[in-house]
Parts: structure tokens; C-alpha cells; sequence
């Protein structure tokens, strides 16, 4: 039996097993962008492709949004914000103290030279309006991204986080899920894992950062010795494709186990999809005479940005050479806690996607219903290493896989 209960514009669901945080009707029905749904189907759910939207010729219906981001009048306001963001805190069923807001775009975890206000500072006046004695963020979204970040009322919450968060190793769960707008018409369904390596970039002669430029890069055969050094790190993760435009751009899911060293935009520029906003590593994935490039550390410089084709700058409002104004399109929705209620009950908080981010899908003709994704989500594990001596399974984890057949690679 289910029981539903109102807190803070979101209804919890609970069962013996599960405990789930959704946003309401009304907050759902307004994230649909067209009578288009997506449907769950199989190893995915995937939505029709569309014909692009007609827009007015000089028509900049984004940029205002874009450049409304991060502009807040003062501290109360974003106090405001994330208290109206708040997808989970039900201290009468759950003691841990344990407190999700949906983090706004652009907001840091501390003070920024650019940005007088922050999540650290925000704290006090948030503790306030619900009435407790303070606040501790556990774990936080990056500042260009916006979702789930977690906060606590004491220490005991980020401990009871940390043993939790410790189960996913030995079930192999990947517990975190971000939506992401990519550039092109992603067709992806896999589970793999990869070696996230940092690379250094000798032929950069001015470094942002220090003497010498360092880029992380991806290696699908897993060299097992070097694992645990500081730059190379094992990194498994999920990728499903849920729905793209004509307009070559599409929205994909990711479950990475790490997101440390930019994995999830150097990730998405491998499989030839950059991330939407990605001034980083947009440059690995280009197309040359209608085929799919990957290039390599060698084609980086130190100041580099996103190039959109003209049909879609134009459908975005943007003028060539205005894709900085274009925010990273990345967003954690969902965040798996395992037995968090007790033994065998989990609890999985789900986060909507902010408002510039829909519009933007709207815009391209993206036909995204965010109802239909919370509720067709399903929690991937990544698969077990292959039983058997060294060799086979070197063997095994270097045979090439469908992502690396999709692009050529040039160095």
C-alpha cells in the first residue's frame, strides 16, 4: 500500500521497500514540453523524432533566460530559492536529518570571485526556515551544473551518507543519474567501463593552470596495474538515450560511477555527443564530410569553445560566435540512497530539470516528458569483471565496443 504525503511542493511515496521523491502533478505537467511522451520500453526509453520548430527569423528566445542565471538581487532571495526547491526533508519519519535541495545553476558551494553569494553562505538563513539548528552540505552539484545536492543537520547525516553511499561497490550500483542535451542524434543503450586518464598537453604553450597543461582521456582497455595511481582512475557508467530533435540534438541519460577530472563532458565528446554549453571538450567530436571525427590532446589550446552548427544557433537565438553565452545543459535528477530507511529500504530522490533547460529542449523540438522519465527510471549496475586468469580477462575488457565503432580517431 502506498502512502502519498504533501511537503514542500513534492509528494513522497513510501512502501516497505521504497521510498521515492517526486515532484508533484502540477510541477510535472509543466515540464512536459509537448503531447509527445516518451515511452519505456526494453533497455530504453526513446521519443519520436520531430520536425524542428519554426521560429521567427531574428528571434532570441533564450538569451534572456541564459543571462537571467546566477543573477539573484541578494542573499535572502537565494535563501528563497533553494528553500523552494527543497525535493526531500521529512524529519517526522526520517531522523538522519537529511535534507535535498534541486541546486540552482550557477550557484558554488562557496564564494566566488564573480558571485558574492553561495550554497556555504546560504546555509544559516535556509537552517532558519525549517526550523532547525544548522545545516552541513554532504555532498554538492557542481556550480555549472544544477540538481540533487545534498545537505544534512549534523555530522551523524554525513556519516549515515558515506555508509550508505558505501554499499554501491559491492552491488555494483551506479546510484546518481543525470539528464544531459547533446549535440547530435544520440543512439546509445550501453553499460561499460573505462580508464580515465590525465594527460599532459606539451604542445599548449600558455597553461591556464600551472606549467603544464593536463587533459583527461578516456581508455577502453583496462590495464589493471596502473589502476590507483593518481591519474589514472577506473570509472564505470551508464548512457541511455531518451530523445532527439531533427535539429541534431537529443537528451541523454548517465550513470557514471565518478564524476571527478570533467568525466562527463570528456565522456559525452568521446562517444561524438559533446554536452550542450561544453566549452571544454567540444573540440574532440567534430563531423567531416558527414562522418563522425574523434580528436585527440593534440588538437587542444589552452583557450578553446563549443561550436554549434548555424541551424541550431539560429533556432537558439544566438549570433555565430555567442556560444559562451550558452549555459552547460547538465543536470542530476536522480540520487539513489541505498537502505537509508533500514534494511531494504531505499530511497531514491528525484529532481526536475530547471526551467532554461526545458525551454531549450523545447525550442530544438527535444519532446521530453520528465513525468515519464522519473517514473521509467531504472537503477543500472555495471557488470562484474569476467572470472578467470589475467590474460582472459585483459582479453575481454580490451574487445572494442559499439562506442568506439561510431567515431574515427585522428591524433
Amino acid at each position: 500500500m502506498l502512502v502519498a504525503s504533501r511537503m514542500c511542493g513534492n509528494v513522497l511515496l513510501k512502501s516497505s521497500k521504497l521510498a521515492v521523491a517526486l515532484p508533484t502533478n502540477s510541477v510535472m505537467n509543466s515540464l512536459h514540453t509537448s503531447s509527445t511522451v516518451a515511452a519505456a520500453t526494453g533497455g530504453g526509453r526513446k521519443t519520436d523524432r520531430e520536425s524542428p520548430p519554426k521560429t521567427a527569423a531574428k528571434s532570441r528566445p533564450l538569451v534572456k533566460d541564459y543571462q537571467g542565471l546566477c543573477a539573484w538581487k541578494d542573499s535572502s532571495e537565494v535563501v528563497d530559492t533553494l528553500f523552494n526547491n527543497i525535493v526531500y526533508h521529512e524529519p517526522d519519519t526520517d531522523k538522519s536529518g537529511l535534507v535535498v535541495i534541486n541546486k540552482p545553476y550557477g550557484l558554488a558551494l562557496n564564494p566566488a570571485k564573480d558571485s558574492p553569494y553561495s550554497l556555504a553562505t546560504s546555509l544559516t538563513g535556509l537552517a532558519q526556515k525549517l526550523e532547525v539548528e544548522q545545516l552541513e552540505v554532504v555532498k554538492c552539484v557542481e556550480r555549472f551544473s544544477s540538481g540533487i545536492t545534498v545537505l544534512g543537520t549534523s555530522s551523524a547525516t554525513q556519516a549515515a551518507y558515506k555508509k550508505s553511499m558505501g554499499r554501491l561497490v559491492t552491488t555494483r550500483t551506479l546510484s546518481t543519474s543525470y539528464l544531459a542535451i547533446v549535440k547530435g542524434q544520440p543512439n546509445l543503450n550501453t553499460v561499460e567501463s573505462l580508464e580515465r586518464i590525465l594527460t599532459n598537453c606539451p604542445d599548449v604553450n600558455k597553461p591556464l593552470f600551472g606549467s603544464m597543461h593536463k587533459e583527461p582521456v578516456l581508455s577502453r582497455e583496462l590495464k589493471h596495474n596502473k589502476v590507483g595511481r593518481m591519474d589514472t582512475k577506473r570509472v564505470h557508467v551508464a548512457i541511455n538515450s531518451l530523445a532527439r530533435s531533427a535539429m541534431g540534438a537529443g537528451v541523454v541519460e548517465l550513470s557514471p560511477s565518478s564524476t571527478g577530472k570533467h568525466f562527463i563532458p570528456v565522456y559525452l565528446a568521446d562517444v561524438g555527443h559533446p554536452l550542450l554549453g561544453d566549452q571544454m571538450y567540444d573540440y574532440r567530436a567534430r563531423t567531416m564530410m558527414g562522418q563522425k571525427v574523434k580528436l585527440s590532446t593534440a588538437h587542444t589550446n589552452a583557450n578553446r569553445t563549443q561550436v554549434l552548427p548555424t541551424h541550431l544557433l539560429e533556432v537558439l537565438g544566438l549570433g555565430k560566435g555567442e556560444e559562451w553565452l550558452m549555459p552547460k545543459m547538465l543536470h542530476l535528477h536522480r540520487l539513489l540512497l541505498p537502505d537509508w530507511l533500514g534494511a531494504g529500504k531505499s530511497l531514491t530522490v528525484f529532481a526536475p530539470p530547471p526551467e532554461h533547460w526545458v525551454k531549450t529542449c523545447k525550442v530544438m523540438g527535444i519532446n521530453l516528458d520528465y513525468k515519464v522519465v522519473a517514473e521509467g527510471d531504472t537503477v543500472k549496475q555495471w557488470k562484474a569483471r569476467v572470472k578467470g586468469n589475467k590474460k582472459d580477462n585483459m582479453k575481454t575488457e580490451q574487445k572494442e565496443t559499439d562506442l568506439s565503432r561510431q567515431v574515427l580517431e585522428l591524433s
